[in-house]
Parts: C-alpha cells; structure tokens; sequence
C-alpha cells in the first residue's frame, strides 16, 4: 500500500503531526474550560411525569385589567414567580399531589397544589385545592385581586378550587345508588 503523500516528506508529516496535536489540545482545553453555562444541553419535553404546568393569570377584581409584578407563590415548591404585563407568570412546572383522603374511595386524576399571590395595594389571596393534571398545561388558574382597605384589614381571600363535577358525580353515586 502507498505510503500518502504527507508521509513521504519529513517536513509536511511534521507539519500534519503538529497540526494535528494542536486540534487534540485545543479540544480538549475546550472542554474542561469552556463554562457550562455556554454548553448546550437538549432539554427534555417541558411536561413529563409526575407532573404538569399552570400559567396563572392575575387580575385587577373591579376592572379585569391585568396586573404585572404580583408575586405567585407555589406553596409547595416553595417557588416564586412574578406576573408580566399580561397578569400571566411564565408556565411554572409543578408536582402533581395526589389527595390522598380519597385514594380509597375515589382516586382523583389529578392533583392539587397551593398558590398565594400577592400584590402591594392589594389583600393578598390564597388558593387551595388548585388542580394539575399531569403531562399538561392548564391556562389559569385566573385569580381576581381586590384593592386592600381598612374593612378586609391583613385578612386575606382564601378560595378553594371545588373537585371536577364528573368526579363529584362518580362519588355521590358510589355512596347514593340511582333508580
């Protein structure tokens, strides 16, 4: 077998070597110095199990105009996120928690989680039971924010999310047998 051509002159396989040790040290500096944060790594798909996505919207309560910089609160992440000029936060990935009070009885298909949101100006407002499904995005929870005054003084709203009516109905009957 012939020999190529770089191999033939001492001088051009000197170069090829020299050239060649040079990319391998460039790689391998490249590598270990180059920091993470400039290194792209492929994500996986923004919804994955055991868990979902909500992007809560808050509101003015007297004009339904949005408001930008509450603060939304994910209780039991512990995440904080703030509202753009919308009223909406950017899609938060929480858990999906199951109730397990009916885990027994009738399981829930989704989960729930807790949000508080809070607005200087404003009563702060807490909402329980919110629900996730997992693997999907859920547009709201929409959350009406109302003006502080002396009469609601540091209470603040507590709403509760009620249970999805098919699964209401799916629990009546298990208890309360038709005609």
């Amino acid at each position: 077998m012939p020999l190529p051509p770089v191999m033939k002159s001492p001088f051009k396989f000197r170069l090829f070597a020299a050239v060649l040790c040079a990319l391998l040290v460039f790689s391998v500096a490249a590598l270990v110095f180059i920091p993470e944060a400039a290194v792209t790594v492929f994500e996986p798909d923004p919804v994955y199990s055991p868990g979902g996505e909500i992007v809560p919207q808050v509101l003015d309560g007297m004009s339904m105009t949005p408001i930008e910089g509450a603060e939304v609160i994910v209780v039991e992440t512990g995440g904080r996120y703030r509202t753009k000029a919308d009223g909406k936060t950017e899609p938060l990935r929480v858990p999906v928690i199951e109730d397990k009070r009916f885990s027994d009885i009738l399981k829930k298909p989704w989960g729930e989680i807790t949000l508080i949101v809070h607005k200087d100006g404003y009563a702060d407002y807490v909402l329980f039971y919110a629900q996730i499904w997992e693997n999907q995005r859920r547009e709201g929870p929409r959350v009406l924010l109302f003006k502080a005054d002396e009469q609601a003084g540091e209470h603040p709203f507590s709403v509760v999310e009620g249970p999805q009516r098919l699964w209401v109905s799916a629990l009546v009957k298990k208890f309360i047998p038709g005609p």
